[in-house]
């Protein structure tokens, strides 16, 4: 906001306004100077439009920066410095145009404006242009606030994802140990018919033994009724029975190791799948733990919404307080002006008195007398320039 003012060839600042503070006003000492009430409400009207955080003070032509406002736009950027002077404003010059340059930097929050400067002296002066934005040190804070929240938002949204991901490698891995138990029922409904094979086919071999046996009683009976020569022909044929009874134990053994084979096999498999559940069970655990965080997770998304809302809220209380504020502090100085006013009135009334009381007794200037100007406006010396203080 901009808020000064004039005298005649010199500048005294009145008060800074700021969006939490009264006005105060400061009473000069000298009773011969007035205060122009249309100029402080012109001046307090641009105070709903933020400027970049510069106060600026007019002297000899010159628009130089006093003082850099803490936590406004030129502070932040920090490449503005107490004793620059400003030159342009948006590609406008404004070198000798007094005040009349100030509506010019303020505008709407959020919004930019470049601004022209110079720094040094002489030789060692240089210009250089800089793009600020207006904006008020709480517009400022509400920003950071805003990216702090979005970053913050982001993480859970990243987060989030990374969840889903580890469910879905969960799902796949489930999905394969699914498939790889349907793979070993297969493969065991496979041996078990083997083992029905191979156990009809000993079944088979058994009989056939046992009918060679009864044919061999047969034949050993008959061979017992025939003559010595059919001895050796028994004898050919227990060494015969011998062999068979040999393949049969040896069959006999294999099967039995077969079997041995299939119980460590089964015991193998019954372990695996106790394995395998087990891990089924952790990877279920795993999974609610996940279901868990995802809850936690949304439950803080839903937080950080609702923590947007109240701030907006809460943005909107403060905008409409901050009207209200500035309302009332616009009727306070509307009647501090009709107060200063009455006294200007009430000074200028007691100074025409005295004046007319000091001049009674002073002799009148014959009608041919001349007035002498003085010596300065004889020689047609350059005007002066008025000294103005003000906040952008």
């Amino acid at each position: 906001g901009l808020f000064f003012h004039e005298t005649n060839g010199k500048a005294e600042r009145m008060n800074t306004i700021s969006s939490r503070s009264n006005p105060i006003f400061a009473n000069s000492a000298d009773s011969r100077r007035s205060i122009n009430p249309n100029s402080l409400i012109s001046t307090l009207s641009t105070r709903q439009l933020p400027g970049v955080g510069l106060f600026f003070h007019e002297t000899n032509g010159k628009i130089l920066v006093k003082t850099i406002v803490s936590g406004g736009s030129a502070e932040r950027d920090g490449r503005v410095n107490v004793g620059d002077v400003l030159i342009a404003v948006d590609g406008t010059d404004v070198r000798g145009l007094q005040s009349a340059f100030k509506n010019a930097i303020v505008g709407p929050e959020g919004s930019s404006v470049r601004l022209k400067m110079l720094r040094g002296e002489g030789h060692n002066a240089f210009g250089y242009e800089i793009d600020l934005v207006r904006g008020t040190p709480e517009y400022f804070s509400g920003l950071e606030l805003v990216q702090r929240h979005e970053d913050e938002l982001q993480e859970l949204r990243l987060q989030l994802k990374q969840a889903l991901a580890e469910e879905q490698q969960v799902s796949e891995e489930v999905e394969r140990i699914k498939r790889l138990l349907a793979t070993e029922r297969v493969e065991k409904e496979r041996r078990d018919k083997d083992l029905e094979m191979l156990e009809s086919s000993f079944d088979e071999d058994k009989n056939q033994l046992l009918d060679a046996l009864r044919k061999v009683d047969l034949i050993k009976r008959d061979i017992e009724q025939k003559l010595s020569p059919v001895q050796k022909r028994e004898e050919e044929l227990t060494e015969e029975l011998s062999r068979q009874t040999d393949k049969d134990r040896l069959r006999k053994e294999y099967i039995e190791e077969l079997q041995k084979r299939h119980e460590a096999r089964k015991h193998e498999l019954e372990a695996q799948l106790q394995i395998i559940r087990k891990q089924r069970a952790e990877e279920q655990v795993a999974r609610m733990e996940l279901q868990a965080q995802l809850v936690k997770a949304q439950a803080e998304l839903r937080t950080c919404q609702e923590l947007e809302q109240r701030k907006a809220q809460h943005d909107a209380i403060f905008k409409q307080r901050q009207l209200e504020e500035e309302r009332d502090m616009f009727k306070d100085l509307l009647d501090n002006c009709e107060s200063l006013s009455g006294f200007v009135h009430e000074l200028r009334t007691r100074m025409e008195h005295l004046r007319r009381d000091f001049f009674e007794g002073m002799p009148v200037l014959p009608p041919g007398a001349v007035q002498t100007t003085p010596p300065a406006a004889a020689q047609g010396a350059a005007p002066s320039y008025q000294d103005q203080y003000f906040l952008a």
